[in-house]
């Protein structure tokens, strides 16, 4: 009696693997596999900089097909929040009256973006300023020669 039980509560067990996990074996056995891609990283050469810079960039879904020129949104803080951006961007665009965007992302740069008050220049160049031109000599020409920009959201 005992014997039989076991036997019993032996096969049960079984049935219960067999239906709980051979089936989930056949399914993911047919699934195929997508990357889920949000951009590229360029490093892109600057003599302002004399380095180079590694910049994030992001197209919209349809990019490849769609012949359309987009507008660029610049993330100044791409080390910590581009993919957040570059999702929010595609988020926006799907649900609200947005355009869809080319996000750009931006390496943080020690003192780069906070202008410097005239007095404490010195007659140099601070930080800011390099970043200025970095943008309107190196920055927006490279993005707008090589993807179809609209220029900056809004216009």
């Amino acid at each position: 009696m005992k014997n039989s039980a076991m036997t019993r509560s032996l096969g049960l067990l079984l049935a219960f693997l067999a239906i709980v996990l051979l089936p989930g074996h056949f399914a993911f056995g047919q699934q195929t596999e997508t990357d889920i891609v949000i951009g590229k990283r360029i490093a892109l050469p600057s003599k302002v900089f004399n380095q180079e810079m590694a910049i994030s960039v992001s197209l919209p879904a349809d990019y490849e097909t769609s012949g359309v020129k987009y507008p660029v949104l610049y993330d100044l803080n791409a080390f910590a929040y581009f993919t957040y951006a570059a999702g929010t961007v595609e988020l926006l665009a799907r649900n609200i009256e947005m355009p869809e965007m080319i996000v750009v992302g931006l390496p943080s740069l020690q003192n780069g973006y906070v202008p410097t008050p005239y007095e404490e220049r010195k007659g140099e160049p601070t930080a800011a300023d390099l970043s200025l031109k970095f943008f309107s000599e190196e920055l927006i020409p490279f993005i707008d020669g090589k993807y179809r920009t609209a220029g900056f959201w809004p216009f």
